[in-house]
């Protein structure tokens, strides 16, 4: 090997790269590091300053990054709020606060206030969409806090970053709501139907009452724990100077406990259409959107007060194992007609009755009776005539009517379009057919 080092030292590559090592050498090792000239965001908030929605107020919240040589992750991170006109006039006072430039190529999920769901959503983020910073596969979800969720993020006491993590890759999964990001919201808007779902989360809080003894047992031994309370204190006071509001997470133990902060997501979702929230489904009214989704295999159906041959008056709980969906769009006598034909693989869970027998305990709780399946069919077309009513006094086409008819059956709905007053009135005289069939798969 040596042999050729003679060769390479005469050869002018080997001075060219001797040079380039030279000259780019001592600015890599000396280079600032990025987090040092960079707020790494990976959360931001946006909120409405009470009582100054005229104003255009607005608040701004971002979780940048701030690596520290701590076991405690949550100490690796700083959150700072802002109240401005804008989002660049937030921007520009919270770099002004921290002394760094705010960047954003790192930041994952964009959590809106309701009443900025309620206004046009995109004209708090057109500032984000311009700035090329921005990644588009940041998440957006709904808060009735949003700064709230955020302090949540680094609390000591919280339980709420793990489990947020979590719920977002389990909601694009087992929710029909999927993936939220960025780029998706702005496809849907920009869409024939214009409309988006995007999940509301929230937070709440829970007394530890062990957290109140063992505050009450420090207190006796001479406060012997001031030292870390007056750490988190210290930390909740830095933010509150930070940010023009302070923080109500950071809650230390007392006489009352201390207050795990804990996810408050029941499967509720926002519904936007053309950019602002119109509707709110509830838990129970989301659940036949995701019987009508594909993305969306598992889900359960509960029906109640449902008597067999074997057992009266009871409570049954059925889960959907799996399930197959064909869609059907066609004109029926000149009116657009929305077929669903829908087979459900269930498998019964659970059984409540005040009254039990040995039938009952050795068939109704393995097979689907056919009482229970008529039930079943019963309660899946009740919630749809809901979700369909729901959708008409809106004027919201929940179902992406619009987007798949004007593919499938283009020359007969741009007729159909043509004769209305005005396109948001085109729901009134759909035909929704739903067509269910329950399998038991035990």
């Amino acid at each position: 090997m040596f042999e050729f080092l003679p060769k390479l030292v005469k050869s002018g590559i080997f001075f060219g790269f001797l040079i380039l090592f030279v000259i780019m050498f001592p600015s890599v090792v000396y280079k600032t590091a990025e987090s040092e000239r960079v707020a790494i965001t990976v959360m931001l908030g946006i909120d409405i300053v009470d009582g100054t929605i005229e104003e255009g107020q607005i608040e701004l919240s971002l979780m940048f990054l701030t690596p520290q040589s701590s076991n405690n992750l949550n100490k690796n991170y700083a959150v700072v709020t802002t109240v401005g006109h804008n989002v660049t006039d937030c921007l520009y006072k919270i770099e002004t606060k921290i002394g760094k430039e705010v960047g954003l190529s790192h930041c994952q999920v964009i959590i809106v206030s309701l009443d900025v769901a309620q206004d046009n959503l995109l004209k708090y983020l057109d500032s984000f969409t311009r700035n090329n910073d921005l990644t588009t596969n940041a998440l957006i979800i709904c808060s009735q806090e949003p700064k709230k969720l955020i302090d949540a993020q680094i609390s000591e006491s919280s339980t709420v970053s793990l489990s947020l993590e979590d719920l977002l890759n389990y909601n694009s999964e087992n929710m029909f709501t999927k993936d939220v990001n960025l780029e998706r919201f702005y496809m849907e808007y920009f869409d024939e139907s214009s409309v988006s779902f995007v999940p509301i989360i929230n937070t709440k809080e829970n007394q530890d009452q062990n957290s109140s003894s063992q505050s009450s047992s420090s207190s006796s031994n001479g406060g012997s724990n001031s030292g870390d309370n007056t750490s988190s204190s210290n930390s909740s006071s830095s933010n509150t100077k930070e940010g023009d509001k302070g923080s109500s997470s950071d809650s230390t133990s007392g006489s009352n406990g201390k207050a795990n902060i804990e996810i408050d997501y029941n499967g509720e979702v926002a519904v936007f259409q053309h950019g602002t929230m119109v509707a709110r489904l509830e838990s129970d009214e989301a659940k036949i959107f995701n019987l009508l989704s594909k993305n969306v295999v598992k889900s359960t159906i509960h029906v109640e007060n449902v008597s067999t041959r074997y057992i009266d008056d009871a409570d049954f709980s059925v889960r959907v194992k799996n399930k197959t969906l064909r869609s059907g769009y066609s004109f029926v006598q000149g009116k657009p007609t929305y077929t669903v034909n829908m087979t459900l693989l269930c498998e019964l869970q659970e059984v409540n009755t005040n009254q039990y027998s040995i039938d009952a305990i050795s068939l109704v709780n393995t097979h689907i009776t056919e009482e229970l399946q008529q039930a079943l069919k019963g309660k899946i077309l009740e919630d749809y005539s809901q979700a369909i009513n729901m959708a008409k006094e809106n004027n919201i086409d929940m179902f992406y009517l619009k987007k798949y008819f004007y593919r499938l059956c283009t020359k007969e709905w741009q007729d159909y379009m043509l004769n209305l007053d005005a396109n948001e009135n085109f729901m009134k005289d759909v035909i929704f057919i739903l067509n269910v069939n329950i399998v038991d798969v035990t």
